[in-house]
């Protein structure tokens, strides 16, 4: 053990005062414990690393619209729902999309079919697809083509499914203008 110990700003001096004959040896061993900043910078680890992935969304949705022919009366799109899971496996996946003022129902629907068309109001159609089961990085893409009127608006398109805790949660896409 040292005989004295000072402290001078942020530094501390050891001293030691003992007695050497010649070819003597006087050893001093120091040693530093790693154990507790060890410790704590494993626990931050962890603990941010939980907090990323508590903050990370589960499934995000994104909505584009191509449009393919535009004149006086008609406009002709395709629309893109581009699905994908950030997190874990999610069961009972449902996206619903909406379209005001079409003329006719949607077509070329491509892989993955819906299961419901249905005609909202006077000229509005809701869509929806059930998608049983997303995996962990899997990402799906919905489109169809659509004719509408010129002032038809595009709502955002919409994502439900069941959370953690069995709750249901819902995300929606992107505006699209």
């Amino acid at each position: 053990d040292p005989s004295r110990i000072d402290k001078v700003g942020d530094q501390y001096y050891y001293y030691w005062d003992f007695n050497l004959n010649p070819r003597a040896k006087y050893t001093i061993t120091i040693i530093t414990n790693y154990r507790n900043p060890l410790f704590i910078l494993i626990v931050l680890i962890l603990v941010i690393w939980f907090l990323i992935s508590i903050n990370k969304k589960g499934i995000d949705i994104r909505k584009k619209v191509l449009m393919i022919k535009r004149n006086d009366n008609v406009n002709e799109m395709k629309v893109l729902l581009i699905v994908e899971n950030k997190a874990r496996k999610v069961h009972h996946v449902r996206v619903i999309d909406r379209i005001t003022e079409t003329i006719d129902l949607p077509t070329d629907f491509g892989t993955l079919k819906p299961t419901q068309v249905k005609k909202t109001g006077q000229r509005g159609v809701m869509i929806v697809w059930d998608i049983p089961m997303l995996i962990n990085g899997e990402e799906r893409v919905i489109s169809y083509k659509i004719k509408t009127r010129p002032n038809a608006s595009i709502p955002r398109a919409m994502l439900r499914y069941k959370g953690l805790r069995d709750n249901d949660v819902v995300v929606r896409s992107n505006a699209v203008r």
